[in-house]
C-alpha cells in the first residue's frame, strides 16, 4: 500500500462458499471491531475486505486509482457511517446479567441498549442487525438469552434451536 500499487486479492464475502479474485485500489488497513479490514476501492467504489476472509494478495504493476478527495480516514469513516446505517432489524432479547459483560464485547456496535437488571436476574438487551438472520449471533449465548421480539426472530432461533437438537440427540 505504501508503494502505491493496485491489489488482486483472493476474498471470500461472509457467507460465499468460494472466493473471488478482484482487483482493488487500496487506501490501507483499519480495525474495526476487534478485527482488521483491508480498505480500497473496487470500481471506483469502497470497501471494506475482512483480513481473516483474504485468502491471497499480489501487487501489482499498476498505480492505484483512488478516488478524488479520498484519503483512508475519511473512506474508513464513510464506511463505518454507512454499516451503521445499513440495520433494518432491531432485535429484544433478555439475557442473564452475569453474560452482559461478555454480550458487550461480542456484540460491540451492535448492542444499542440493555435495562437495568429485573427481578429474574436479567436484563432487556436491544440488538440491531441488518436482516432478520443476523439473530443466528445470539445463539452462541445458549440457554442464557431468549430472544423476545420481533416475532420472525423468535421462530428462526426456536427453528435453529430444534434443528440443533436433532443434530445432538442420540
Amino acid at each position: 500500500m505504501r508503494t502505491g500499487r493496485r491489489l488482486r486479492i483472493v476474498y471470500r464475502r461472509s457467507g460465499a462458499a468460494s472466493a473471488r479474485e478482484l482487483v482493488v485500489d487500496p487506501y490501507g488497513l483499519v480495525q474495526r471491531g476487534g478485527r482488521w479490514y483491508l480498505v480500497a476501492d473496487r470500481d471506483g467504489e469502497p470497501r471494506l475486505f475482512a483480513l481473516a476472509r483474504l485468502q491471497r494478495w499480489a501487487v501489482l504493476d499498476d498505480g492505484r486509482r483512488l478516488r478524488d478527495g479520498a484519503d483512508l480516514a475519511g473512506t474508513a469513516r464513510e464506511l463505518g457511517d454507512a454499516l451503521e446505517r445499513r440495520e433494518h432489524v432491531t432485535v429484544t432479547a433478555r439475557v442473564d446479567a452475569a453474560s452482559l459483560d461478555i454480550a458487550r464485547r461480542i456484540l460491540g456496535a451492535r448492542l444499542r441498549a440493555a435495562s437495568d437488571q429485573g427481578d429474574d436476574g436479567r436484563v432487556e438487551i436491544t440488538v440491531a442487525y441488518d436482516q432478520v438472520d443476523g439473530v443466528r449471533q445470539l445463539l452462541q449465548f445458549g440457554e442464557h438469552i431468549e430472544v423476545v421480539a420481533p416475532e420472525a426472530a423468535r421462530q428462526l432461533v426456536e427453528r435453529l434451536a430444534a434443528g440443533m437438537a436433532r443434530r445432538h440427540a442420540r
